[in-house]
């Protein structure tokens, strides 16, 4: 008799290794003691000794105890790496004389922004990393691996929860920020191995192609995505083929497998061919700044390599256990990098599903190679689909046609660039004539990519929340890995399938009366309110495209109205938003006799969306009368003087309001910053807060 489930222990190791670093996360987040999960540690060894001993059975005992001390490292290495991120050595706002080492360097327009480490501020060395904007022409001068000298105002950056997230700059140690104007002093410019031919790969496609062209190159090669500009990027991203920028499987294992094969070809024996194959999978690992995906995939290959040395079975799932283990021991706060996720939930949904895909569809006599690709392409995809949605807010719908059909030729053709890149770089004789012609067919490829660009593929609306742990137990009731009989098999995927519909639903049409007010500054200032008969949006002039992130989270991408604060030229702002709702609000003093192709403008001062009467007090701010309930929302100053819910950009000393929330960080207050998205209900002319916030005690809410 089959069991239920194969235990694979690495995998519960990673489990729960990531459970306590997750428990840390919620601990910091809320302010809890830590000495109570200590309390609960040493109740449950206790626990689980007694019980090992009234039992007699250790082995499964050893497997809890096992787990256990895997989560309370994951918590106590996660809490300490939050703990020492908060520190500061340095007054903020005040100047300073700097010396550091530049670790990174990425283009934003006609800036550079580059990660400076080994800090010394005022000669003295200072823990943590900064984050420094340079003008692009003091920028040329410098690179990766130099040490340089200013002098600049430093502001720091270490709030670990930013806009109820974790700061993401935490995963990085990046403490403090600057913006240096000039006076740049270079020290040294001997750059380190992985740097200097990280530097030299640049420089070989950037002489022999086009800006563009070698900006994509060196994105795939290296992974560094600084040299693309924002709207190619958006393109790939669009497209569902970003991840061929992510240092991972189709790097390493190319490398791997070549070295593997030519070292072998030379006579030298199989377990020398293994070691040297694994070494250079990490220089690579190197040169591409020991980025997360890469050393994943390079710790996956060192596994394959140990399990073919000791004549071991290789587990695809106890490789990426092991490497997620050793990646969250050393930098714990990598569990909500977003990059780390998509790399780790994409190799898993391949494991777990692929082969159940392919093996469906050569059943319905659809030829193994292509039943072979759409099953690794599909079970990425499925993988990796909830993380894509909190992150990014939508979905590719051309992302698994570009994947099965367009993927492959692009990764075929990386491999003569690849080559060609290597051996121009180590001959340079050989670039200008090697790298045009090695790039050529990849760029027809990618030429298509960024012709098409696929805006009106996308699919949003999911959100995340719930969703997530609801679809990934629907994949493990799918998945080989539980083992079912049929008839429960097909029970379990229908349970979960509508469930999923059901919860979906539920969240996009509530059948509850009443409305609910949610207040988000996370990716831009904006209101969304929400009722059985319809949706209305309240952004200003920081609103951008994310703003579709926070209306996919709340269920809510068919909004029926925009009411814009800030005027005429907030429209424009409007455009790049990239929203679908056509109807848009402005004040009416405001008045623009030229039409807009994008939307259509009200100029009004009184008017009702969705059962909510608004009344502009000026192009900055409106009163809204929702269910009984006067709601102000202001991005410049407050014009009234008496509202129930003040929603505001800027400290209230003038309006007498029963409850107060600023978009900003403000002391003792509710604030978006501090809290992350704030929610309020209004039902029977009652209004009540239903996010679950932190700190209540000291705001005394």
């Amino acid at each position: 008799m089959k069991k239920f489930v194969n235990v694979r222990l690495p995998v519960i190791l990673a489990c729960a290794l990531a459970a306590g670093i997750g428990l840390s996360y919620v601990f910091n987040f809320f302010v809890i003691e830590t000495i109570w999960c200590l309390a609960v540690a040493i109740f449950a060894c206790v626990l689980i000794v007694i019980l090992g001993l009234t039992l007699k059975r250790f082995k499964p005992i050893i497997f809890i105890l096992l787990a256990l001390l895997c989560f309370f490292i994951g918590f106590f290495n996660s809490n300490a790496k939050m703990d020492e991120f908060q520190k500061t050595q340095i007054t903020d706002g005040k100047g300073y004389f700097i010396s550091a080492e530049i670790e990174d360097m990425s283009l934003y327009g006609n800036s550079t922004y580059a990660v400076l480490k080994n800090l010394k501020i005022d000669n003295s060395d200072v823990d943590g990393k900064m984050g420094a904007w340079i003008p692009y022409q003091d920028a040329q001068n410098l690179d990766i691996g130099y040490k340089i000298e200013f002098v600049a105002i430093l502001r720091t950056d270490n709030t670990l929860f930013e806009y109820g997230e974790l700061n993401r700059n935490a995963e990085k140690n990046i403490r403090y920020r600057c913006s240096i104007s000039e006076g740049i002093i270079i020290t040294d410019n001997n750059p380190t191995l992985f740097a200097a031919i990280r530097a030299k790969i640049r420089n070989t496609l950037f002489d022999n192609l086009d800006e563009n062209t070698a900006a994509i190159c060196y994105g795939m090669m290296i992974g560094d995505t600084g040299y693309i500009d924002s709207d190619t990027m958006q393109s790939f991203r669009f497209g569902g083929v970003a991840h061929i920028f992510a240092v991972s499987g189709l790097h390493i294992g190319l490398i791997y497998a070549i070295a593997y094969f030519l070292l072998r070809k030379i006579v030298i024996n199989d377990q020398a061919s293994l070691i040297i194959s694994v070494l250079l999978v990490f220089f690579y690992a190197g040169i591409c700044g020991f980025t997360l995906s890469s050393v994943r995939a390079a710790i996956m290959c060192a596994v394959n390599a140990l399990t073919r040395l000791t004549r071991l079975k290789y587990d695809g799932l106890n490789s990426l256990a092991f490497s997620v283990i050793i990646v969250l021991c050393v930098t714990p706060l990598s569990l909500f990098s977003i990059g780390y996720q998509l790399s780790v939930c994409a190799v898993g949904g391949i494991l777990i599903l692929s082969k159940n895909i392919e093996t469906a569809m050569n059943r319905a006599k659809i030829p193994s190679k292509i039943s072979a690709a759409a099953g690794i392409t599909f079970g990425a995809q499925l993988g990796t689909m909830p993380v894509m949605l909190s992150g990014f807010g939508y979905l590719s719908g051309a992302g698994m046609a570009m994947n099965i059909f367009v993927v492959p030729i692009i990764s075929t053709l990386f491999y003569f660039l690849f080559l060609g890149t290597i051996i121009s770089t180590i001959i340079p004789i050989f670039a200008s004539a090697l790298i045009p012609v090695a790039a050529l067919p990849l760029e027809g490829v990618l030429s298509f990519i960024l012709i098409l660009g696929f805006e009106n593929s996308l699919i949003t609306g999911f959100g995340s929340q719930l969703f997530i742990p609801l679809y990934y137990l629907g994949i493990l009731t799918v998945s080989d890995k539980l083992n079912f009989k049929p008839f429960a098999r097909m029970y379990g995927i229908s349970i979960a399938l509508l469930v999923l519909t059901f919860y979906v639903i539920l969240k996009t049409y509530s059948p509850v009366s009443g409305f609910e007010i949610t207040v988000s500054a996370k990716n831009s200032n904006c209101v969304l309110i929400k009722s059985s008969s319809g949706k209305v949006l309240i952004i200003d002039q920081t609103c951008n495209s994310r703003v579709d992130d926070t209306l996919s989270e709340y269920y809510s991408t068919d909004i029926d109205g925009v009411i814009i604060l800030g005027g005429e030229d907030c429209v424009m702002t409007y455009e790049n938003t990239q929203l679908k709702c056509k109807d848009v609000y402005i004040f009416n003093l405001y008045l623009n006799i030229n039409p807009y192709d994008y939307a259509t403008v009200h100029y009004v001062k009184e008017f009702s969306i969705a059962g909510i009467d608004f009344n502009f007090c000026d192009g900055y701010s409106l009163l809204a009368d929702v269910g009984n309930i006067n709601v102000g929302i202001c991005s410049d100053k407050i014009p009234f003087t008496e509202c129930d819910l003040l929603i505001s950009k800027n400290k209230n000393s003038v309006c007498n309001a029963a409850r107060t929330v600023y978009f900003n960080l403000t002391d003792y207050e509710l604030n978006t910053y501090d809290y992350g998205d704030i929610s309020f209900t209004v039902k029977d002319n009652t209004l009540k807060l239903k996010t679950l916030l932190r700190q209540l005690t000291p705001l005394n809410i």
